[in-house]
């Protein structure tokens, strides 16, 4: 088993850098003032962040497996924290849905059908995220048997996604949007290969570590970044990406302790 660097130098650079966006987001929603500075300080600010999750994840060569099932990071816990994260999509959805076909409005498949396909995918990574936590909890479980429902929450990623193409967005101005765009691709790596690592027959590759490491940080801001638009009366409470912003912020909690999990038995 390769050895950990001990220098941790790269991570808290990553953290500064993402204290940074932070910062940039928090006065300019504060001032009321977003400016094309402000927009290409965050952007950099995020990008050099990355970076240097990137050259952190990599510099190991290997890594122990994914799955070690001794729940050092209680991941159980966290495994049915995504799960609730996921059930709260599912009724948020569910509720969207009732307005839909109340309204109406469900005649427009370009929203609708996305939204109906995320909210039945929602409930079953809800179930498969109860299973993790319970194969993390106990001898008797094992998730790793579930066979085609991996790729369940890969596919809702994906579809959120595609449900926010038709949004018309501009870099400098419509900076929510952007970091939306950026947690759910994020998202949609780190689900795929926590479903990679599932089959995988060696040690966790570094493309992995550096996805779920990506999805926490990127899914971490886009919750501070919602959390900043509410406190400045930008956002309303229950809003879509307020609404998603907790179950990202529930999956990236998780992803964030996994791949520590993986870290505690490579060293």
């Amino acid at each position: 088993m390769g050895t950990v660097v001990k220098n941790r130098s790269y991570s808290i650079f990553a953290l500064l850098a993402f204290l940074a966006a932070v910062g940039t987001r928090d006065i300019e929603l504060i001032t009321g003032d977003v400016t094309v500075t402000g927009a290409c300080v965050f952007y950099l600010a995020l990008a050099f962040g990355l970076a240097m999750l990137m050259i952190d994840s990599f510099r190991v060569k290997e890594y122990a497996p994914a799955f070690c099932y001794d729940n050092k990071f209680r991941i159980g816990v966290l495994g049915y924290l995504a799960a609730a994260g996921f059930f709260v999509d599912f009724v948020y959805g569910a509720v969207r849905i009732y307005g839909s076909v109340e309204s109406g409005s469900f005649h427009n498949p370009v929203d609708f059908l996305p939204l109906c396909i995320c909210t039945l995918l929602s409930l079953v990574c809800s179930f498969y995220y109860v299973m993790v936590g319970l194969s993390f909890s106990s001898p008797a479980y094992d998730f790793k048997e579930l066979k085609i429902t991996h790729i369940a929450p890969v596919f809702w990623a994906v579809v959120k996604i595609i449900s926010v193409l038709p949004q018309a967005v501009k870099l400098s101005r419509d900076v929510d949007e952007i970091l939306k765009y950026i947690v759910l691709i994020f998202l949609a790596g780190g689900l795929y290969f926590f479903a990679y690592e599932v089959s995988a027959q060696q040690g966790t590759h570094p493309v992995s570590m550096f996805m779920f490491r990506g999805s926490f940080y990127t899914g971490l801001l886009f919750f501070f970044d919602r959390i900043m638009l509410l406190l400045s009366g930008s956002s309303t409470v229950g809003d879509a990406d307020g609404i998603l912003s907790v179950t990202v912020l529930s999956i990236s909690v998780f992803m964030y302790f996994f791949e520590k999990n993986i870290i505690a038995h490579t060293n």
